[in-house]
């Protein structure tokens, strides 16, 4: 990265397991939620993208050089981010019962965040953010104590996910 060339890589993506060999200009490092990152232009897509770095299989230099774009702007880039996934953002509501309250009430979890108290001693906290498979796993680990107001699709894989749990557990007895 420091050299400016671009680097050949084998890639385990994490949704699907498959392997891929892809040819990035890394423009950043980065370490966020126990893990560290790559950020830069993916010749496959042609895109500005985020590598897990636990995930290259393998990686070696070219001898091409790049340079990063002056129209590159890692704080804007991953500033709607909840978590490391660049999304474009969407408003986000959730309310959370009296149990989770302070502790979500005594965090920071995103620097667009508001809450205001909800009912029988809750919160609602919004939020505008992108990320959502990042965002949905974290709204499942508060249980039936969190409930998505918006958006109606985040809402939706959220109700998904607990009913398959619930079958899980129910077959299980």
């Amino acid at each position: 990265m420091l050299g400016r060339r671009r680097l050949r890589m084998r890639y385990q993506t994490g949704s699907t397991g498959q392997i891929s060999t892809r040819e990035l200009d890394p423009y950043r490092v980065w370490y966020r939620s126990g893990g560290l990152y790559v950020v830069g232009l993916d010749h496959k897509s042609g895109e500005i993208r985020t590598f897990a770095v636990d995930r290259i299989r393998r990686l070696e230099p070219t001898a091409r050089r790049f340079t990063v774009p002056a129209s590159f702007d890692f704080d804007a880039y991953i500033g709607a981010s909840f978590g490391v996934i660049a999304e474009p953002a969407v408003q986000v509501r959730i309310r959370f019962d009296r149990r989770w309250a302070t502790y979500v009430s005594e965090h920071t979890w995103h620097a667009s965040q508001q809450l205001e108290p909800g009912p029988e001693g809750g919160v609602e906290l919004a939020m505008q953010v992108g990320g959502t498979a990042e965002l949905r796993a974290w709204i499942l680990s508060f249980g039936a104590g969190a409930e998505v107001l918006e958006p109606e699709s985040l809402r939706s894989e959220v109700v998904h996910e607990l009913k398959g749990a619930a079958a899980r557990y129910r077959g299980s007895s």
